[in-house]
């Protein structure tokens, strides 16, 4: 997997890149967090929808599905602020396993991998 060092370019499109996704999901995060937490007092309650008095079960599966979501985000979130900081060492592009090159379309595609795609395979088996 023979790949060029990325350039001072790609270097600041792929800060720029990082810096926009940590931005978003610290917002998400905190939404979702919030959203979590339920109501400090009764009166804090949020009227509910008329299709859904009564149904203690969808308000259970909403939560649910809330906290997944905010986990997953908080692993991205994490895995971004990591990549950051391999940008910071002069580090970022390179597997953290192999320490070879990571191809250009896998960064593309998931710009806060810190494994080559040889490596993330041997990883999830």
């Amino acid at each position: 997997m023979n790949q060029s060092k990325l350039t001072a370019q790609e270097l600041r499109e792929f800060r720029k890149q990082l810096e926009s996704l940590v931005a978003r999901l610290n917002g998400g995060v905190a939404e979702l967090r919030d959203a979590t937490r339920g109501p400090k007092r009764e009166g804090d309650l949020p009227p509910e929808p008329a299709d859904r008095q009564g149904d203690p079960s969808s308000h259970t599966a909403e939560e649910e599905l809330a906290l997944v979501l905010m986990g997953t985000e908080e692993t991205v979130l994490a895995e971004a602020k990591a990549a950051l900081a391999r940008l910071e060492r002069g580090t970022f592009g390179r597997c953290e396993v192999c320490g070879q090159p990571i191809a250009r379309a896998r960064l593309d595609a998931i710009p806060y991998t810190p494994l080559c795609i040889d490596c993330a395979r041997k990883a999830t088996r």
